[in-house]
């Protein structure tokens, strides 16, 4: 029979070993990421906030979200879209953008 000294170590090996996975960091969600030449964003409304239509684009994945980085223009940055809507050889089209 295992003493309560011995039980105590084993449960908190146990423990232990259970919230290893806790600490270790989630993987990102990999999303759509385009660096565009030039791009223009306005507001749709309030409620579906802003949409991002950018030419000149090379990148990759057509899956919602997506990062939009324009180079050049009064638009210039990086723009965070909820929903990927359209995405052509070099045109990218996003809404509800920040």
């Amino acid at each position: 029979m295992a003493s309560p000294r011995m039980t105590v170590a084993r449960v908190a090996t146990l423990l232990a070993a259970l919230a290893v996975p806790l600490l270790l960091p989630v993987a990102a969600h990999a999303d759509s990421h385009y660096v565009c030449e030039d791009g223009t964003r306005f507001q749709v409304s309030p409620m579906l906030g802003f949409h991002v239509l950018a030419t000149g684009c090379t990148g990759s994945g057509q899956e919602s979200p997506v990062t939009i980085v324009v180079s050049s223009g009064y638009h210039a940055g990086e723009h965070f879209c909820e929903q990927l809507l359209a995405q052509g050889p070099t045109l990218v089209s996003a809404m509800r953008c920040a």
